[in-house]
């Protein structure tokens, strides 16, 4: 990890507005890895699996909603690893940590068991 420089943060709209599916974090993941963005890469991630985590009603998305009321809405086979994602998307984010490629890779792959075990339950 490295920490950046304090930077504008800029929002998308899309995301803002809760229009992203699924399917369009991976394209957004997939350019941001290209630009070597990591950091915003790991954003996607987490939220990518908060809209699965949606999509398969494990919770309910909500503005006025913390990461640790999304945790405790889990069923117990998943609040752990969830929270342990909840604290690599918080120290990545709002700590204005960049995690390089290296150290990305094992973040997504964690990611990606989650969202398999997601799915499998």
């Amino acid at each position: 990890f490295r920490r950046q420089t304090a930077e504008a943060v800029t929002v998308d709209h899309a995301e803002a507005a809760g229009t992203i599916s699924v399917a369009d974090y991976d394209k957004l993941i997939m350019q941001s890895c290209r630009l070597g963005d990591y950091r915003m890469a790991v954003r996607y991630l987490f939220l990518k699996s908060l809209s699965a985590l949606e999509h398969e009603e494990f919770l309910v998305l909500s503005a006025d909603k913390t990461n640790y009321q999304y945790v405790q809405e889990l069923d117990s086979r998943l609040k752990n690893d969830f929270a342990a994602l909840v604290l690599i998307y918080e120290y990545t984010w709002y700590g204005g940590i960049a995690p390089e490629k290296e150290i990305f890779t094992g973040i997504e792959k964690k990611f990606i068991a989650f969202n398999q075990k997601m799915t499998g339950i």
